[in-house]
């Protein structure tokens, strides 16, 4: 017969849990950092002053005659490329108050990095095969637009000198508030 201490025993149970929540806490420390392919990066910072230098020119009337400008029912988009310094740039916005919008943006690009002032939202980015498509990459990001804080555009910046396409989805529209 075997004497057991029931102070000293393991419960095995919970020490597995306990290394699930550590593995899973270092594969979100690890998407963080970033890799591409569907993880997540959180990158802000490096392009600051030329994004500050964007949002002047995109807010003044004088230079609309440089970006492209699409309506659409519940917002809008305002967007160039900048092919001598290789910037793409992108404003979304809204010129009503009666919606609070949540919205998707995908960005088809040659270039990883997004500077934006969305602070609290993630990018994704995915990279295409390099044999089929070499440094295209897809990234997705959030917007968040709420007029009545004072909030109606989102602007992002990709250092690159080509962009193919861009989309913008409506992922929620609810009534204006301040709550």
């Amino acid at each position: 017969m075997i004497d057991i201490d029931p102070h000293t025993q393991i419960d095995m149970e919970l020490h597995k849990q306990n290394i699930a929540k550590d593995v899973e806490l270092e594969e979100v420390k690890q998407a963080e950092k970033g890799s591409s392919n569907g993880l997540i990066e959180t990158i802000r910072g490096p392009l600051f002053n030329k994004l500050s230098k964007a949002l002047k020119l995109a807010s003044d009337p004088r230079a609309d005659q440089f970006f492209e400008y699409n309506r659409r029912e519940f917002y809008y988009m305002k967007d160039a490329i900048d092919k001598k310094h290789g910037f793409y740039f992108l404003r979304v916005g809204s010129n009503s108050d009666q919606y609070d919008l949540s919205l998707k943006i995908k960005m088809f690009v040659k270039g990883d990095l997004v500077e934006t002032t969305e602070k609290n939202e993630k990018l994704y980015v995915y990279k295409y095969p390099e044999d089929k498509f070499p440094g295209a990459y897809k990234l997705t990001t959030y917007c968040k637009i709420m007029p009545l804080k004072g909030k109606k555009t989102c602007d992002f910046l990709v250092p690159t000198n080509y962009h193919d396409r861009t989309y913008v989805y409506i992922q929620n529209k609810v009534a204006a508030s301040l709550s």
